[in-house]
């Protein structure tokens, strides 16, 4: 699947080797490019009004700045952005009050290289479409849901959580 332009992707998280290693899954992708990576909020949300990207994936604990706090504000900043948040805990509680302030989807950091990949297309509406055509099975439940928005209903993978429309 080639696209004239990559979705962007603004990868906040403050462990470094999470940073790296979506980065390295991302490479590979030629319709999917990170742009930038920031170590807490406060930074991402400096890099997200200067960038623009097409997705924010938001790590929720950090220092300085914690993806709480950074949310609205890259929702302010970046108006057009989706984010994706990501956790190393699977809280429900956690992941509502994310999706209350904006959040599109929101993963656990335990998924698959494969599953990471196929949720940050699933929720930016040209990857979303283009995946619908290709017919794959995880995607197909997006059908639904209207292209102009960023929340798709899909069913949740056992990691991931995404806002029912």
């Amino acid at each position: 699947m080639t696209h004239a332009q990559p979705t962007t992707i603004l990868v906040i998280d403050d462990d470094p080797a999470c940073r790296e290693l979506i980065v390295a899954m991302v490479a590979d992708q030629p319709d999917l490019e990170v742009v930038a990576t920031a170590p807490n909020g406060m930074l991402g949300a400096e890099q997200a009004a200067a960038l623009a990207p097409t997705l924010i994936l938001l790590d929720l604990n950090m220092p300085v700045m914690d993806g709480f706090e950074a949310l609205p504000l890259l929702k302010t900043l970046a108006p057009d952005a989706v984010v994706v948040v990501r956790s190393s805990l699977d809280d429900s509680d956690a992941f509502e009050m994310a999706r209350t302030l904006g959040a599109s989807a929101c993963i656990t950091k335990f998924m698959s290289a494969e599953e990471l990949l196929a949720t940050l297309r699933s929720v930016v509406p040209c990857h979303r479409a283009a995946v619908l055509r290709a017919g794959t099975r995880w995607n197909r439940a997006c059908a639904t849901s209207s292209p102009l928005r960023a929340r798709p209903k899909m069913r949740p993978h056992v990691n991931a959580r995404a806002i029912p429309s």
